[in-house]
């Protein structure tokens, strides 16, 4: 079950961050607040100083300390403190397809994938960091189809598991988030909460 490696992260972010091995520094919400009211790349390229010095070498200092502690708790996650291809995403947005062609992301995000993940699609521990918004969460962002058939035949082969661990999730401070796929919402039965579960859309978090 999830909750215990759960708690145990949590706790291991806590312990890191309050150490003196890392400090994120406040200069990080200051520049990510100046940067959505000047995304622009004219602002950004006067500002990637203060962007390396703020928000990149302390997010990297921050997965380097906190790596040899989550080794402890999942030994298959990682912790890779680069700035590319590691654990800390890109500043850079993708705006190929969307309609928001702004080209920086405002918030700062960690993730600690499993060891046989290549991307943002694999499981793992993500950090949010953004002005008026800090989260942790686990579990798989938008994973491939075939991931997501298998994840919905294992609660289907051990539905009591999943009821368990649901019950134990509704009891502490975690939720389950993630929308539901509005065309056949209405075919799940309601009284079931595996079923209506196994109709949420792209999202597995925990």
């Amino acid at each position: 079950m999830l909750q215990p490696e759960w708690k145990k992260a949590k706790e291991t972010l806590k312990i890191v961050t309050m150490s003196n091995q890392v400090r994120l520094p406040a200069d990080l919400f200051d520049f990510l607040r100046d940067l959505e009211r000047n995304n622009d790349r004219e602002w950004f390229a006067a500002n990637k100083e203060r962007y390396e010095e703020s928000v990149r070498d302390p997010a990297l200092a921050f997965i380097a300390a906190i790596g040899p502690e989550l080794r402890k708790i999942v030994p298959h996650f990682q912790a890779i403190p680069r700035a590319q291809g590691g654990s800390l995403f890109r500043i850079y947005r993708d705006t190929r397809f969307g309609k928001d062609k702004t080209p920086y992301k405002t918030n700062t995000g960690l993730h600690f994938r499993h060891e046989a993940g290549k991307d943002a699609h694999a499981p793992g521990f993500y950090v949010h960091l953004a002005p008026g918004e800090v989260f942790f969460g686990a579990g798989l962002w938008r994973p491939a189809g075939e991931v997501v058939l298998s994840i919905r035949n294992l609660i289907v082969g051990d539905s009591e598991a999943w009821r368990q661990m649901k019950e134990s999730i509704d009891k502490g401070p975690l939720s389950l988030t993630g929308g539901f796929m509005e065309r056949i919402l209405g075919l799940c039965a309601e009284a079931v909460p595996v079923m209506r579960f196994l109709c949420r859309a792209v999202d597995v978090p925990f």
